[in-house]
C-alpha cells in the first residue's frame, strides 16, 4: 500500500452535507490564499471520501466518476490530475477507509498488552464492531463492494483478514491442547462471513450486538467452551 498523509483520511459521517447543501470540505470559490499542499490534499480526501460514499450507495460496477465528481465537488481535471481512473481511486479510497476502520482494532491489541490473549480479542472486536457501525458506507465499501472490485481491491480484502488472522493464530500459543494451523483462517473467515451478511442487509449499526456470540466463536477452539463463555458473558455485560 502507497503511503498516505494523515490528511487524507475521510470525513465521518457526521461531517456530511445535508441534502441540498455544499460538500463538507469544499474549499472557498476564487483566490482563497491557501498553501497548494492543503488545497492537493484536501481535494484528495474529498475525492475518496466521494469514491467511498458512492461505491457504498451505488456498488462498484455502477458507481461512475461522475458519482465521485458529484460528491467531491471537484472537477473532472482535478480528478485526473491525482488518479488515473475510477479503479485506482478506489484502490486508494479503499487503502484509507479500511485503515481507518481496523486500525482501532490494533491499537486495542498493542494497548492491552500483557493482558490476557482472550481480553484482548474481546477488546480488539468491541472496538472494530463499534467502528464499523459508526461507518456504514465505508464498512461497506471494505466488506462488500471491495471483493467483487477486481483482483487487486481483492488482494487488499484478503489483507485485512490477514490482519486480523494474525491476532486471533496467538491463541495457539496460551491454548490447553494443540490446535491445528488452520483454525485460525477458519475462525475470522467465519467472522467475516457474519460481518458481510449483516453489512450486505443494511444493518451495520447492529454490529456491536454481535460482540458477544463473535467474542465466543474465536476464542472457544482454542480455550475451550468455558472460558470462552466467560469472555462472552463479560462482552455482553459491557454492552450493556
Amino acid at each position: 500500500m502507497e503511503e498516505r498523509p494523515e490528511s487524507t483520511t475521510p470525513r465521518t459521517s457526521g461531517d456530511r452535507p445535508t441534502d441540498g447543501a455544499a460538500p463538507a470540505g469544499r474549499l472557498p470559490a476564487g483566490r482563497h490564499g491557501l498553501p497548494r499542499e492543503f488545497v492537493i490534499s484536501n481535494q484528495r480526501a474529498r475525492i475518496i471520501d466521494a469514491m467511498a460514499r458512492a461505491v457504498a450507495e451505488r456498488g462498484y460496477a455502477r458507481a461512475s466518476v461522475a458519482d465521485v465528481l458529484a460528491r467531491a465537488g471537484v472537477s473532472r481535471k482535478t480528478f485526473y490530475e491525482r488518479f488515473r481512473d475510477k479503479e485506482d481511486c478506489f484502490l486508494q479510497a479503499y487503502d484509507v477507509v479500511a485503515e481507518g476502520l481496523f486500525e482501532r482494532a490494533e491499537a486495542a491489541f498493542r494497548e492491552g498488552a500483557g493482558e490476557p490473549w482472550e481480553v484482548r480479542v474481546r477488546h480488539g472486536l468491541a472496538r472494530t464492531l463499534e467502528a464499523m457501525a459508526r461507518e456504514p458506507e465505508f464498512t461497506k465499501m471494505c466488506m462488500v463492494e471491495g471483493p467483487s472490485a477486481g483482483p487487486e481491491a481483492m488482494k487488499r480484502y484478503f489483507a485485512i483478514l490477514e490482519l486480523f488472522r494474525l491476532y486471533v493464530d496467538q491463541g495457539r500459543e496460551v491454548a490447553d491442547a494443540e490446535v491445528p494451523e488452520l483454525t485460525a483462517h477458519a475462525v475470522v473467515s467465519g467472522v467475516a462471513g457474519m460481518i458481510y451478511r449483516h453489512v450486505a442487509d443494511d444493518r451495520a449499526e447492529e454490529l456491536p450486538e454481535l460482540l458477544p456470540e463473535l467474542t465466543y466463536f474465536v476464542i472457544a477452539p482454542f480455550l475451550g467452551r468455558e472460558r470462552a463463555r466467560e469472555q462472552a458473558e463479560l462482552a455482553r455485560a459491557e454492552g450493556r
